[in-house]
């Protein structure tokens, strides 16, 4: 498999962070952003669709799917973080969804996910789930 190059502009899901900390003391994990926790990234690694192919999923039976994506994070509640988005959007390679693994051209920081992370461009960043250990098709 090729690797793959894509561009994105990433939003974090936990901007103004710090002030909503600064409004409710209480244990927030995480980097305590401002109001611009935006980053403009070249990442690289193969298009998930390219792995599901050669894992031997049939694109055609699977599009109507989802796939869920777990990592080694954590949420609030202490629970594995998950993520599901509808197979359709993997699927189509206009959509540029990837396995990072480097991030402008060096190793993906250990803050970002390190070693890697399944990456939806166009979606927010808690989307991408970091520290990537399962993916999971699913009805």
């Amino acid at each position: 498999m090729e690797p793959h190059e894509v561009m994105v502009c990433m939003r974090c899901a936990g901007l103004r962070r710090s002030e909503m900390t600064d409004m409710r003391p209480m244990d927030v994990r995480g980097v305590n952003f401002g109001p611009f926790a935006l980053s403009n990234v070249v990442y690289k690694g193969p298009l998930v669709r390219d792995v599901l192919i050669k894992a031997g999923f049939d694109l055609e039976k699977i599009k109507g799917f989802h796939l869920i994506s777990s990592g080694l994070d954590d949420d609030f509640r202490g629970e594995p973080v998950e993520t599901s988005v509808p197979l359709s959007v993997v699927l189509d390679p206009i959509n540029e969804v990837i396995l990072a693994y480097s991030a402008n051209g060096e190793s993906l920081p250990e803050d970002h996910g390190f070693p890697i992370r399944i990456l939806y461009p166009g979606y927010i960043g808690l989307r991408s789930t970091k520290w990537l250990i399962k993916m999971i098709v699913s009805e």
